[in-house]
């Protein structure tokens, strides 16, 4: 059996569990893959695949701050890419790349495991960068009681917002308390102004995840008040096994790993 090679590209990346996440589905469906991680920064992800591919690529994923990039670069995308105008997971076939994007199915399959009523619920999105872009549609389709788009500048916002059921604000400004705090922008603790009423009471989701559960912004949302917050454990989890599925033609079983810790589940592979 010959070993399939794959690769998840982003900006950082060393963080990043996915190749462990595709070994450990590798495993259970009796396939034999390569996953790597490669550095890409902005700019670099033409001149990063083509030499990926030389080297015998036919698959990867990409994280921040490929996804828009990636759109572009594809000769063929699929509806749920072509609608947001963002990949996150590619393969090549035929001399072309094809572009695919998981993220929304799988953000939305996690909050459906975890109990999150969208139609009681008052939204913030913060961000509104290729992440965010991925899953703002289908949340707008959820119908929400409010939705607003929190981000440093109208600009970037404006094209999301336009002929949908949402507002914007900016970082500092105050609104009345939110359900449902959805964390999908590049802010790092302390280097933007976040009220700290935004998050007070709130669900709180961070796209980001670690291996143990505890992200930067999870953990200053519950010192802030916040009634619950978690990472995006459960949708890489739901968004590799999509991406593999695509890929191979095969859904592995997830339940396993998405009700566990990154750190237990994966161990063998670290």
């Amino acid at each position: 059996m010959s070993t399939l090679l794959y690769a998840v590209f982003g900006d950082p990346i060393t963080h990043s569990l996915s190749p462990k996440l595709h070994h450990s589905f590798a495993e259970s469906c009796g396939i034999q893959l390569e996953f790597r991680k490669i550095q890409c920064p902005a700019g670099g992800l033409s001149k990063a695949l083509a030499q990926f591919q030389a080297e015998g690529g036919i698959g990867a994923c990409l994280t921040a701050p490929l996804k828009v990039e990636g759109f572009g670069l594809c000769s063929q995308h699929t509806e749920a890419a072509y609608s947001i105008q963002c990949v996150n997971t590619v393969k090549h076939e035929s001399g072309h790349w094809l572009g695919h994007s998981t993220d929304s199915q799988a953000f939305f399959r996690d909050c459906e495991r975890l109990g999150i009523n969208w139609s009681r619920s008052r939204v913030a999105l913060l961000g509104a960068g290729g992440a965010a872009q991925s899953i703002f549609p289908s949340l707008v389709a959820k119908n929400p009681k409010a939705l607003v788009i929190y981000n440093r500048t109208h600009a970037n916002a404006a094209g999301m917002i336009k002929n949908a059921d949402a507002q914007f604000s900016g970082m500092d400004e105050e609104q009345e308390p939110f359900d449902v705090v959805i964390h999908a922008s590049s802010l790092r603790r302390g280097l933007y102004p976040i009220p700290a009423a935004l998050v007070k009471g709130a669900f709180v989701y961070d796209l980001n995840y670690t291996a143990t559960g505890v992200t930067m912004f999870t953990e200053w949302a519950l010192e802030n008040g916040a009634a619950r917050a978690v990472d995006g454990w459960g949708m890489l989890v739901y968004q590799g096994a999509e991406a593999f599925a695509w890929w191979h033609g095969v859904m592995p079983d997830v339940e396993r790993l998405v009700n566990s810790p990154a750190f237990l589940e994966l161990d063998t592979y670290l």
